[in-house]
């Protein structure tokens, strides 16, 4: 119906407002997971997340209990084991962004969320070492930082939605906790010293401990956000193109062909502009039938190849 409509592009609304908040602080950011299940379908797993759960029945996408509309990742740990899994990006090892909403749905289970060190994977053992930063929704009601439990960060309550972000320095080996907007632990130490590098964001449903700590729960999480610092220099492509002080039209970084609405002479004198990525080289040859340009990224392992074409 028509009140249905507009009330799922509420929904929707709130969450795209959710990520631009957290877009604020940090401008060149790229997104390596964005996950907020609204394409995906009730009562089954949703897409993207690698799971290693002991019940996969428990592990599924639901409707938001304090909002019908809203669809939002449920794990419900019902055995005497718990619920786990990964949802994996490029590695990182510097600057590293993790933000998600959690609700639980009693303040006697536990769950812990985190991210992970590059190439270690849950076992049966469950997440239980390898993780840079976790954050700890503990069987006594509180949020903690840590599988230590390091610091008790505030009481939380069932049926409520906490914003929880994470700012993981992994040069400088320490993460910066955000509950609600507010900055509630500055500097925690990393979970497991050794890290330096995650690949991967993971959610347990213990404390992080071991496999037999479970205290049986439901908890749901919604719009997962890792981001990171753009890596350009490792980007075979340009990042604007224009000629003679104009952008040429449908320009697109992949997107190698182009024509252009010159003849070939006026071409070949024409002015050719563009931006690429740090240490990236850009070689131009203005040849009879039009302009090629090949970039080589930074890194020295990737080249791209342009095309203008001339129309007159």
């Amino acid at each position: 119906s028509e009140k249905m409509s507009e009330m799922k592009d509420k929904i929707l609304a709130a969450k795209s407002e959710f990520i631009s908040k957290r877009n604020s602080k940090k401008d060149n950011l790229q997104v390596l997971i964005y996950d907020d299940f609204e394409n995906d379908t009730i009562g089954e797993r949703p897409a993207g997340l690698f799971f290693r759960s002991y019940s996969p029945l428990n592990v599924k996408v639901a409707k938001d209990p304090t909002n019908a509309m809203n669809k939002a990742f449920l794990v419900r740990d019902e055995e005497t084991t718990h619920q786990y899994g990964n949802r994996f990006f490029d590695p990182q090892d510097g600057y590293v962004e993790l933000c998600t909403s959690v609700m639980a749905a009693q303040t006697t289970g536990s769950a812990s969320i985190g991210l992970y060190k590059t190439g270690y994977y849950t076992t049966q053992q469950g997440t239980t070492g390898s993780c840079a930063a976790r954050i700890v929704l503990a069987s006594d009601s509180y949020i903690y930082d840590g599988t230590a439990k390091k610091t008790r960060l505030m009481k939380y309550s069932a049926d409520q939605w906490y914003d929880i972000k994470v700012e993981l320095n992994l040069k400088e080996k320490y993460y910066d906790i955000y509950i609600n907007g507010e900055l509630v632990k500055e500097k925690a130490e990393l979970d497991s010293a050794d890290v330096t590098s995650v690949n991967q964001f993971i959610f347990d449903t213990t404390e992080g401990t071991s496999s037999t700590s479970a205290n049986r729960g439901g908890f749901y999480l919604d719009n997962i956000i890792v981001r990171a610092p753009k890596n350009e220099g490792a980007n075979p492509y340009l990042m604007s193109l224009s000629v003679n002080g104009e952008d040429v039209g449908g320009f697109e970084p992949k997107k190698n062909v182009y024509d252009i609405s010159l003849s070939k002479d006026d071409l070949k004198n024409a002015e050719i502009s563009y931006t690429c990525g740090k240490g990236a080289n850009v070689n131009l040859w203005k040849g009879e039938n039009g302009v090629y340009i090949t970039i080589v990224s930074g890194e020295r392992k990737s080249t791209y190849t342009y095309y203008l074409r001339p129309m007159k």
